[in-house]
C-alpha cells in the first residue's frame, strides 16, 4: 500500500510539472492580439511589424567605408496594412538597432517596435533593412601644369 502511495504521489507531482510546462508554453504561443480586451476602449490596438506592411526609408543606400561603425539615418518609417496607414515616430512607435556596419559589403539596421502600450497603437515585431558599405573612392589629385615650368636653360 506504501508503494502505491508513492506511485500515485509521484504520478500526481509529474501530472503538475507536465501541466504547469505546458500551461506556460501554451500562453507564451498566445497572440499578442489576444492579451488585450478588445471591447475595452483604453486597450491600444497592437500591429504586427513586417517586411510586408512596414516601408523603411534611409537617407541613402550606399555608404563609403569609414572604418568606424556606419549608423545610416532613418528618414521615415510607413506603416501600412488594411485601412490602418501611418507613419511611425522614432522612439515612441519604433527605435533602431544598428549592426556593426564597419566592414566592407552589407550594413544592417533593425527597426523594433517599441511596445508602448500607453498610447492607443503599439507596434510589436522588428524588421531588418540593408544597405550597401562599399570601397572608399580614391581621391584624384589634380596636378596644375602651369606650376611646373621646367627651366630649359
Amino acid at each position: 500500500m506504501k508503494k502505491n502511495k508513492k506511485l500515485l504521489s509521484l504520478a500526481l507531482g509529474l501530472t503538475m510539472v507536465f501541466y504547469s510546462c505546458f500551461s506556460a508554453l501554451f500562453t507564451a504561443a498566445m497572440p499578442i492580439e489576444e492579451l488585450f480586451d478588445k471591447d475595452n476602449p483604453t486597450d491600444p490596438t497592437v500591429h504586427l511589424i513586417s517586411s510586408s506592411v512596414i516601408e523603411v526609408t534611409l537617407d541613402k543606400s550606399e555608404y563609403e567605408y569609414t572604418g568606424s561603425q556606419i549608423t545610416p539615418e532613418v528618414v521615415s518609417v510607413h506603416y501600412e496594412s488594411g485601412d490602418f496607414d501611418m507613419d511611425l515616430v522614432y522612439e515612441e512607435d519604433y527605435t533602431c538597432e544598428f549592426g556593426e556596419n564597419v566592414d566592407i559589403g552589407t550594413g544592417t539596421v533593425k527597426i523594433v517596435g517599441s511596445n508602448n502600450s500607453e498610447k492607443d497603437n503599439v507596434f510589436w515585431g522588428s524588421v531588418t533593412v540593408e544597405f550597401d558599405i562599399v570601397e572608399a573612392a580614391e581621391s584624384s589629385e589634380v596636378i596644375d601644369e602651369s606650376s611646373q615650368i621646367e627651366d630649359e636653360s
